[in-house]
């Protein structure tokens, strides 16, 4: 009797794992992104990451400014700049549309974790990476490199001089709690008011 309760115990674990398993792979790359929260993105033009809280619309770091939504933390002034916020900051210096598409866990993994996509038909993509034409960069590729959390960790652009696969952006996903980046924030803030970024 015993021996047939942990075959059916080991049968019900293999079937949930299947199942959990099969789940996952439509998960979006998006959702992922969204639930690590905290982003470090490692810009190429910048000795310093740039740390983003998605849920709360903060950041601190990279571009010399701290944000919360739409104020903007320089020196000497605080102001308000929709234009300039976190939505704009996470689509430019983040590359948001490239890395949090409808993008699945499944293809993903079927990709081997690298996946180069055509943005040209994608209307978000297709204005980020024409902008980002004036960069150096052209074509309409992009290739993105995920960890085996399925998570985003580089994304590369064709360079315009080489003609080859240059990295933009590398990631991170700190594993810190709210009250930690808050602290952080707030520390950077009150650095940038002081003027300790002034180049």
């Amino acid at each position: 009797m015993k021996k047939i309760k942990l075959i059916y115990t080991l049968f019900l674990c293999i079937l949930m794992g299947m199942i959990t398993g099969c789940t996952n792979n439509y998960t979006t790359i998006k959702e992922k992104i969204d639930k690590a929260n905290f982003v470090r993105v490692e810009l190429s033009s910048s000795r310093d990451p740039l740390d983003m809280d998605l849920a709360t619309k903060r950041l601190y770091g990279g571009i010399c400014v701290g944000v919360d939504g739409d104020t903007i933390y320089d020196y000497p002034d605080t102001y308000q700049d929709k234009l300039l916020g976190f939505n704009y900051t996470k689509k430019v210096y983040a590359l948001y549309p490239f890395i949090a598409d409808q993008t699945t866990v499944g293809e993903v993994k079927k990709a081997n974790y690298v996946i180069v996509k055509n943005v040209k038909n994608n209307s978000n993509q297709r204005k980020l990476i024409e902008f980002l034409h004036d960069y150096g960069f052209k074509g309409y590729r992009v290739k993105i490199f995920y960890n085996h959390d399925c998570l985003p960790v580089k994304v590369q652009l064709i360079d315009r001089d080489t003609n080859k696969w240059k990295t933009i952006t590398k990631y991170s996903y700190p594993r810190i709690t709210e009250k930690e980046y808050e602290k952080n924030w707030k520390k950077y803030v009150k650095e940038v008011k002081a003027g300790y970024y002034l180049d």
